[in-house]
């Protein structure tokens, strides 16, 4: 394998469905947006956020668990079926009905993970993706697609995912480096309904040479109306 095929590929991967590429890893962790966070600052609040939505799930301001709206974003909320419904978003759901956009970042994703994946086995020419599919009952789901054992690569995933939640304020709040205050008009301690949607990718080569690639790009949503775009990549050192 020649190290220039997997680093196009990177690129080309990317660039899949409408993703702008990204030429060099951002070192920054500013933005020239007002109130907008580097993709490696959103990626880290944001991880950050969904863990600190499940530990408040037990208990938020004083609230008991069973008082609040479910986090539902836990492994054990997932139930396996064979093949996904052609959409996971909720029909007409969102602030005055925000269901379009909801779809239609759904739709892309889906088309770029069947044209990554693709080119992911074109590339590597003998392993093959296996997908498994879940839902959850209070809407979403997902799609987990791995492969493993390649001539290329060691193993690879790309994985979507359609989330329905609530956090903190304080977790929202955190998904902000910048001072945006995303839980505007909230009661205090009230928690926040959320909806997100994201595609992710990790690959690793067998070649030590080659880099890891790791990408990921989201919509998020609370149910007060306030939405934004979200994501990043970044490939490891390679000598």
């Amino acid at each position: 394998m020649k190290l220039s095929s997997t680093l196009l590929f990177a690129i080309s991967a990317v660039t899949a469905k409408g993703f702008a590429p990204i030429a060099t890893v951002p070192t920054s962790r500013t933005s020239s947006l007002k109130g907008t966070a580097s993709p490696t600052v959103e990626k880290e609040s944001f991880q950050r956020s969904l863990l600190a939505a499940q530990l408040a799930n037990k208990k938020t301001n004083g609230k008991k668990a069973e008082d609040a709206p479910p986090v539902n974003i836990g492994w054990d909320s997932h139930k396996p079926v064979d093949k996904a419904p052609d959409s996971l978003v909720r029909p007409g759901d969102g602030p005055d009905g925000n269901y379009p956009m909801r779809a239609r970042f759904e739709q892309m994703i889906r088309e770029a993970q069947i044209s990554i994946t693709d080119a992911i086995e074109k590339i590597d020419g003998k392993a093959k993706f296996q997908e498994d599919s879940w839902i959850r009952a209070n809407g979403g789901g997902g799609m987990s697609r791995v492969l493993k054992d390649g001539a290329v690569f060691e193993k690879a995933g790309v994985n979507l995912s359609v989330v329905y939640g609530s956090m903190p304020q304080e977790a929202l709040q955190a998904a902000t480096e910048r001072g945006v205050d995303r839980a505007k008009g909230m009661a205090p301690g009230e928690r926040v309904p959320f909806f997100a949607c994201g595609l992710s990718c990790v690959m690793h080569p067998r070649n030590p040479h080659c880099p890891t690639m790791h990408f990921n790009y989201r919509y998020f949503e609370t149910d007060g109306g306030v939405w934004w775009f979200g994501g990043g990549t970044d490939i490891t050192p390679a000598y």
